[in-house]
């Protein structure tokens, strides 16, 4: 496992909450980036992307909102419902990488979820958790700026 348990049951039960309030059509992946070289408990980022019929924007505390345009909206939406449809927690295997960020991420759609986790040089070089980590990379330091 990637994670330290605590690190994701909170993330992942933060999300069951969100979930279980999701009207039809609503996609919420909630995302988790930490470690890295110097892995300060102030690189701990974590956002919330919600999808719905009237677009999509992603927030993070304490008070960081954005829209997303919606070829963004469209491809965290296939990426997310690709990982839906597997309906299992996956873990994937460590890269080759020292000193990667590690991620979470939970994909909820109406009452069903997945949890993912992966670092940063894990050997998911193409498909939708690839698209997942590179956003949430870009995402987390759009963050942090803030």
């Amino acid at each position: 496992m990637l994670y330290k348990t605590s690190t994701l049951e909170c993330l992942t039960e933060h999300s069951r909450v969100l979930i279980k309030h999701l009207g039809a059509g609503t996609v919420i992946i909630s995302f988790v980036r930490s470690g890295g070289f110097t892995a300060a408990p102030g690189l701990r980022v974590s956002g919330t992307v919600t999808i719905d019929d009237g677009g999509a924007s992603v927030r993070a505390e304490p008070s960081y909102r954005r829209v997303l345009g919606e070829d963004e909206r469209q491809l965290l939406l296939e990426a997310g419902q690709a990982l839906l449809g597997r309906n299992e927690t996956i873990s994937s295997a460590p890269g080759p990488v020292r000193d990667a960020y590690q991620f979470a991420f939970t994909v909820g759609e109406e009452g069903k979820h997945v949890t993912v986790t992966a670092d940063s040089g894990s050997l998911a070089s193409s498909g939708p958790l690839q698209t997942l980590i590179e956003w949430a990379s870009r995402e987390a330091a759009s963050i942090l700026k803030r």
